[in-house]
């Protein structure tokens, strides 16, 4: 039974850390964006945190809605890697990117953070797992 505790506070602590993986990606884009385009970039910061703060919590019901039951699945058959993660990770990016036409800029933008966020909760996830259950 703790081992169960263990494992849905691994899950917990994943799914509400590893949306924060996108505020890298985001201003990496837009830092990049910025020097290409020679703007300045200390104007870009205001509109970098406020994409950033909705891509959190996007990041975080998607996560929540999809990334955690994927996990969960691929954990059930045995199959977690990271390389799955990753894959698996490149569908809710490209359903959109289908679904509303969205521009090459913008699958940009949300590949590298759908990445980010899948890598992060997969060490997240594997980190809090051994963590817990060697007692550190």
């Amino acid at each position: 039974m703790k081992d169960v505790k263990n494992d849905i506070l691994a899950h917990v602590q994943a799914c509400l850390c590893a949306p924060f993986a996108v505020f890298p990606a985001v201003f990496s884009y837009y830092y990049v964006s910025s020097v290409l385009v020679f703007q300045n970039a200390h104007q870009i910061d205001s509109v970098g945190w406020l994409v950033a703060l909705f891509g959190y919590l996007i990041g975080l019901i998607i996560t929540i809605a999809y990334g955690l039951p994927v996990v969960l699945i691929l954990i059930k058959k045995k199959k977690l890697s990271l390389t799955n993660v990753l894959l698996f990770s490149l569908i809710p990016p490209s359903l959109y990117g289908l679904v509303f036409y969205s521009t090459y800029q913008m699958l940009f933008v949300f590949i590298p953070c759908s990445l980010s966020v899948a890598c992060a909760y997969f060490f997240l996830y594997r980190l809090s797992a051994n963590g817990i259950q060697q007692g550190v």
